[in-house]
């Protein structure tokens, strides 16, 4: 008998397979999503650091006017509280001097009174003495 034919045939439109049954093309195409992958992850991530650079700036611009309005804040309060002060002196003061004015009045009043007094017994004494004369004649 003549030997057998080998049934293998020439595969000359497909590609050459690699290790583990892929072909170079679908490798190729593996690596090339791959790599899509990575360059969207890359995009991603520079846009989700961007984000986040934005809010930390926003964040740190929204302390700081915080911090100067409380600043400004902590500045009215203590030039209301020295005003308060200056009110209270004042008030003091203008107390002091009502209380200076009143006992000069009661002062002034009480001499007054001492006066009338005395010129009220003046004018009695010599009431008296004209009736007594009078009524000696």
């Amino acid at each position: 008998m003549p030997p057998k034919k080998s049934k293998k045939k020439d595969k000359k439109g497909k590609a050459s397979v690699a290790d583990g049954g892929v072909t170079k093309d679908e490798l190729w195409d593996q690596m090339m999503a791959l790599r899509e992958e990575l360059e969207q992850t890359k995009r991603q991530k520079d846009y989700f650091r961007h984000e986040r650079d934005n809010c930390m700036a926003s964040w740190e611009n929204a302390k700081m006017r915080l911090e100067q309005q409380q600043d400004l804040s902590r500045e009215r309060l203590r030039f209301k509280e020295e005003l308060e002060n200056n009110l209270q002196d004042e008030i003091k003061k203008v107390h002091g001097q009502l209380q200076h004015v009143q006992l000069e009045h009661y002062n002034a009043i009480s001499e007054l009174k001492i006066e009338a007094a005395a010129s009220q017994r003046q004018r009695m004494k010599e009431f008296v003495k004209r009736e007594l004369l009078c009524t000696r004649k």
